[in-house]
């Protein structure tokens, strides 16, 4: 087993995926093909960044099953898929930085630990995606959370949960908006997808435990208090929550950091 990495861009720079919602279920996609191999990962607008950790004898189907992926989700033609193979620790660690500053290096107007196409969140358990478990550790041994966060210009500090207090000043919409995320869905969490009624649920529970009262939040969700309710008796993924609290953590910690 070895990392390779590997490289999709437009025809023309051309935008790929033209809007969140491409870019989030472009990220759905990749994981759903790669989830088990993936170490690194990043969509941006006009190309993305993929670093494996597989041998050479199925990297050849994995690199059709991405092109192939892209190529029907993707809003405009796309070049062939560029791989490379990682040489060392050194490479690896210099593509490590790269690929988590991706946005910044393309000018995209949100801060590269928020990115929604990034796998920033993932690293430091601010998101959850079925299936995958990013390889970091076999392609890059002895890297840390604080490698990862520093990367993107962050304190090194491990990302704990966000205490409840601090979700009650925060309130209903920045709970709902950081469940989402903490997805990958729909910021209106409307979609009927798992991810999006698990996050629901997750955000209903800790309005609660936060001392949010239901109405708050029904209106925020377009629902009623009861469905709300309904919501809270019945919870979502385990340990899904949890996420979400660290979500929330990570984007204070990135609007501390920018208002220095």
């Amino acid at each position: 087993m070895r990392p390779w990495h590997l490289n999709i861009s437009s025809v023309s720079r051309l935008a790929l995926f033209p809007s969140p919602d491409h870019t989030r279920e472009a990220v759905r996609k990749l994981v759903e093909i790669l989830g088990d191999d993936l170490a690194l990962f990043c969509v941006v607008d006009d190309h993305l960044h993929v670093v494996l950790v597989c041998d050479e004898r199925t990297l050849q189907p994995r690199v059709r099953a991405l092109t192939r992926s892209v190529r029907a989700l993707a809003a405009v033609e796309v070049n062939p898929t560029h791989v490379r193979r990682v040489e060392g620790r050194k490479h690896m660690q210099t593509l490590l930085d790269y690929v988590l500053r991706q946005p910044s290096k393309h000018d995209l107007l949100v801060h590269p630990a928020l990115w929604e196409g990034g796998c920033l969140p993932d690293l430091v358990g601010a998101r959850r995606l079925p299936g995958l478990r990013l390889r970091i550790m076999e392609a890059l041994p002895r890297a840390t959370q604080a490698d990862a966060l520093c990367a993107v210009g962050l304190p090194e500090a491990r990302l704990e949960p966000m205490d409840l207090h601090t979700v009650r000043t925060l309130g209903p919409a920045r709970l709902l908006s950081a469940a989402a995320a903490a997805t990958c869905s729909d910021p209106r969490l409307r979609s009927k997808r798992r991810g999006a009624a698990d996050a629901r649920r997750a955000a209903c529970s800790l309005a609660k435990k936060a001392g949010i009262t239901m109405s708050e939040l029904a209106w925020q969700l377009g629902v009623t208090p009861r469905a709300c309710r309904r919501m809270v008796a019945h919870p979502g993924a385990q340990g899904l929550e949890e996420v979400v609290l660290r979500r929330l953590a990570l984007e204070e910690r990135v609007a501390v950091a920018t208002r220095r």
